[in-house]
């Protein structure tokens, strides 16, 4: 027996050793932003941030290979679950497919050593208001790279620990990058100042964060139970230089650990990346603003633009819907459609109030989607949709919807009730990056349970007679 339990422990080691190659290339030999700007000039932290991020799925040419939609979907979510809880929280702007075999197999990116937050040399379909986010093959690649620290891109593909990386946390550890977090071993397995135990240069070297323990390791860990196995990185003792002893967190997001050891940010780590996100130019123009103006723009048949702002979006005149185009507005508070915007027949214009990025929970958000064949106040179905009077579109839902409609519990486990069913003609639920995961037209009482493959935060879509009503759903 003392022979199978000896194998058994030696197996879990080599286990923890073989997969133990880094799954993170981000250089480490970045300037501490932070420390960079003076104390009379540093800006305190806000309580909420949205940031764009825009997802590439990368294909060979004859569009096979690459993640699935499944696991994108998965990855979103692992992303936003990660942040959300600490109302750091991520607009999709949009996805794309980027098919090319040369980009497919390509294994180096560069830095960014202009200081635009993209990568030099790798900028493929990149977005000025977005993170980009490149998702290779889980056959490519083997880790994740941020353009920076901070940085507004990054790629990630292949496998550790015999877990897809795109999908798992190791997506929120290259995002903690961009968003200005260092490793927790900064300064001890790779180039920066030494932490000492006891804390006391704790803003000065190791990751800059004093809530989080220095830690001597990379990958040393028992996998099977998430504990640090006591050994440390090449030239590092289990020793600092005053004697302490080092007890590293096996349990963050930062370190380099298996995925599914991986946890949580500490409170520290949050408040950094808080202030690098209001201190930082090249994020500056990722993130969600307050308010927007749209004017003089066409949306082309077959585009898809989509805007968002936390409180009004306002659309002068100038803009127009093509046929075969879409426009999506979405905003916290109120959308003002001044006289000029039109949308012709065979647009999709779509209008999303009170529906929030950094939200767990559910809010009535109302969305009137507008195809050519619904009427919008004076409008015929056939007449294109325009306004001679500036339209407002408020928050209040009740000031729209003739009936509220409510989903309860939310979060849920999948079964759930939704209130007010009587007119219901169809209810439609899509994942995070528009996909169609489940559909009824058969609503026969208010109790619906989905399938047992359906998860994470599904936006669903209620058609009545009279209005199209969309609301945010949790499913754990």
């Amino acid at each position: 027996m003392k022979k199978i339990i000896y194998f058994f422990s030696i197996l879990l080691f080599y286990y923890s050793i073989a997969f133990s190659q880094d799954f993170c290339v981000t250089t480490p030999s970045v300037s501490n932003i932070l420390q960079s700007i003076s104390p009379s000039e540093l800006k305190s932290s806000g309580d909420s941030y949205v940031i764009h991020i825009y997802i590439h799925i990368i294909r060979k040419s004859n569009g096979t290979g690459g993640q699935t939609l499944l696991e994108v979907n998965t990855a979103v979510n692992t992303l936003i679950t990660d942040y959300s809880q600490h109302n750091i929280c991520f607009s999709l702007l949009g996805i794309d497919e980027i098919m090319d075999d040369d980009i497919y197999n390509r294994s180096a990116f560069g830095t960014d050593d202009n200081n635009d937050g993209k990568f030099d040399s790798f900028n493929p379909n990149s977005h000025s208001n977005a993170i980009d986010i490149y998702l290779f093959a889980n056959e490519k690649l083997n880790f994740g790279l941020a353009s920076g620290i901070p940085g507004t891109a990054l790629v990630i593909g292949g496998q550790a620990y015999g877990t897809n990386l795109a999908s798992s946390h190791v997506l929120s550890h290259e995002m903690g990058h961009c968003l200005g977090l260092y490793h927790t071993f900064h300064g001890l397995c790779e180039f920066g100042c030494s932490e000492l135990v006891d804390g006391s240069n704790c803003s000065e070297c190791g990751d800059f964060v004093c809530d989080t323990p220095a830690d001597p390791q990379k990958h040393q860990v028992n996998s099977g139970f998430c504990t640090w196995n006591e050994l440390s990185c090449s030239g590092v003792s289990n020793v600092d230089e005053n004697g302490d002893h080092y007890t590293p967190n096996i349990n963050l997001f930062m370190a380099y650990v298996p995925p599914h050891c991986m946890q949580y940010f500490t409170d520290g780590q949050v408040e950094r990346m808080k202030t690098v996100i209001e201190n930082s130019l090249v994020l500056q123009d990722v993130l969600v603003q307050n308010d927007i103006i749209v004017s003089e723009q066409i949306v082309n048949s077959e585009e898809s633009v989509m805007y968002d702002a936390l409180n009004t979006i306002t659309v002068q005149s100038g803009v127009l819907v093509s046929e075969g185009a879409v426009l999506q507005l979405k905003a916290g508070e109120v959308i003002i459609l001044q006289p000029g915007f039109q949308a012709v027949y065979g647009s999709n214009f779509t209008v999303s109030i009170g529906v929030s990025d950094c939200d767990n929970t559910a809010k009535n958000g109302l969305v009137h989607t507008l195809n050519g064949y619904e009427q919008y106040g004076t409008n015929t179905a056939l007449d294109p949709l325009s306004f001679e009077n500036s339209t407002t579109i408020p928050k209040s839902i009740d000031a729209l919807a003739q009936k509220k409609i409510t989903i309860f519990p939310n979060p849920n486990n999948g079964s759930f009730t939704i209130t007010n069913l009587d007119e219901m003609l169809k209810i439609e639920f899509f994942n995070m990056i528009g996909q169609n995961v489940f559909s009824t037209k058969n609503i026969e009482n208010s109790q619906i349970t989905l399938p047992d493959n359906v998860k994470g935060t599904l936006f669903v879509r209620i058609t009545t007679k009279d209005q199209v009503i969309t609301q945010k759903m949790i499913v754990y």
